[in-house]
């Protein structure tokens, strides 16, 4: 599977840039020296610690985007994808990292599997830097990226709609349950009544005549 391309500048750009910004009557020196030990934790790949002192870096200087970018790239190693990108925008605004900060926040994106914002900052890093090829190449992969999930998204709702269709069908073809008119509750309790009349023992109705019939007889016997 091809794998988004990652340069081996950040280590050594971060050095560069606070050399520079050393340089700069501007720069604090406590946030020279925050830097510097942030780079020392950055090389030995303790990314929690050169985090830390980045972090004090730019409250030392708050409106400095080399900052910015270095803590962009601590937070990549520590893979939170979302915070990096967010920091590598904010780099961005130094022209002369501009470039590199558009990159590395493209492949923060594509990581945290925002393929579309990553497309977008490939696509400005490309225009700042036309010969940048791992932006041309992670923009491609993107891009396929990007096409396999809107696939993927046409076919989930197609299966959600066929099944909706399928349910549909199959509610059509139940049979109603019949309904049962006045007149025909009527006839049926009637018939009902008449069926329980019929259910009398023809030798119980003998009996009760037999009986009739002796009361009867003692009547006419009597001795008047």
């Amino acid at each position: 599977m091809p794998q988004i391309k990652t340069k081996k500048v950040p280590v050594n750009l971060i050095l560069l840039l606070f050399f520079i910004m050393a340089q700069s009557p501007s720069f604090a020196a406590n946030a020279n020296s925050l830097a510097n030990k942030g780079n020392s934790r950055y090389e030995k790949e303790d990314y929690s610690k050169a985090y830390e002192y980045y972090k004090k870096a730019e409250e030392a200087a708050p409106d400095d985007a080399k900052i910015k970018f270095n803590i962009g790239d601590t937070f990549y190693r520590l893979k939170d994808y979302e915070s990096a990108a967010a920091f590598f925008k904010e780099a961005a605004k130094d022209k002369k990292i501009e470039a590199a900060s558009f990159y590395n926040a493209g492949n923060s994106d594509f990581k945290n599997q925002d393929f579309k914002e990553a497309a977008k900052n490939y696509k400005k890093a490309i225009l700042l830097n036309p010969k940048d090829e791992n932006s041309k190449h992670n923009l491609q992969l993107t891009l396929k990226k990007i096409k396999q999930e809107k696939k993927t998204c046409d076919k989930d709702k197609k299966n959600k709609q066929n099944n909706k269709d399928k349910k549909k069908k199959d509610k059509g073809k139940q049979k109603p349950k019949p309904e049962i008119s006045k007149e025909q509750a009527e006839r049926l309790l009637k018939m009902i009544k008449e069926k329980e009349k019929s259910s009398v023992k023809p030798e119980t109705m003998n009996l009760r005549m037999q009986k009739k019939g002796d009361n009867h007889d003692d009547l006419q016997d009597k001795d008047w």
